[in-house]
């Protein structure tokens, strides 16, 4: 029996963001060991951590989120959805930590929440072309 188009597009969302909340662990992990153990400045971190995530993300939600082959405009959207997405963490990662004084990975996971959302929107219309509410 197939499913609603409602009923879809929740699973879909659920498959997402269960994606990116493994994949924002391995973006954390990133974070954490350059900024501990390498000495890395917290923002640069963050583009790198947000640069693995990206990437995984790209790929595992490809295959198992939207059933979609791998095309340039697809790639290309990924990028630019990618890329609106880390000024989005980024901007708002700093304003937390410098403007309110939290701590950078605490300040990461709640932009992280915010990031989701947005991330999600952007790659179902953009990179995949799948209605992200249908």
């Amino acid at each position: 029996m197939p499913y609603s188009p409602t009923a879809r597009a929740v699973l879909r969302f659920i498959k997402y963001n269960l994606v990116n909340f493994i994949t924002f662990i391995l973006d954390l992990l990133v974070i954490f060991v350059l900024t501990e153990f390498f000495h890395t400045y917290y923002l640069l971190a963050v583009v790198a951590g947000f640069a693995c995530e990206v990437v995984a993300m790209f790929f595992i939600n490809r295959s198992w989120t939207f059933h979609r082959d791998i095309h340039v405009a697809r790639l290309t959207f990924a990028a630019l959805v990618g890329a609106s997405t880390f000024v989005f963490i980024t901007v708002l990662t700093y304003t937390a930590v410098e403007i309110f004084g939290l701590y950078y990975l605490l300040a990461r996971v709640l932009v992280g929440i915010l990031a989701a959302v947005w991330s999600y929107v952007g790659d179902s219309y953009f990179t995949y072309q799948v209605p992200p509410l249908r």
